[in-house]
């Protein structure tokens, strides 16, 4: 299986998080069979105060995996993450992605203390959009 890293994209919220996304394709048969989106997030500051010109005092690493079968059949998307040297899979009951998405959002705000920014939220919609049409058009019937 061929595997084929993406570009890198990144963006620096207000909230002292700093965040960029690595895309990755898989291929296998000739033809796309999964999308990963890896966010490195680095939270600066305490109490909102904001210390760019030092360390991040927290890293957390958030991966999603979408298949062809997430996209096709609705199949729910692969979360894992890594705060610290802590890991976790996120699973939601939710029927659909925009309703996983605010149930990641709430996780990240009750278990892991962390109040993700706009800008980063946005961004899972438009990668998932993005990894769902490139996996509907290399499948082929």
């Amino acid at each position: 299986m061929e595997q084929v890293p993406d570009a890198t994209q990144g963006s620096t919220g207000p909230s002292g998080i700093q965040w960029e996304v690595v895309k990755h394709k898989k291929y296998g048969n000739r033809s796309l069979s999964r999308v990963s989106c890896l966010y490195s997030l680095k939270i600066y500051g305490v109490n909102g105060v904001l210390a760019f010109d030092t360390e991040p005092i927290r890293n957390v690493l958030l991966r999603i995996n979408l298949s062809v079968d997430c996209v096709l059949l609705n199949k729910a998307v692969s979360i894992e993450i890594l705060d610290g040297i802590s890991f976790g899979k996120f699973a939601s009951k939710k029927k659909n992605y925009s309703s996983r998405l605010q149930d990641l959002s709430k996780h990240f705000e009750s278990v892991l203390g962390i109040i993700l920014p706009e800008s980063l939220k946005k961004s899972f919609y438009e990668e998932f959009d993005e990894a769902a049409k490139l996996l509907r058009s290399s499948f082929s019937i």
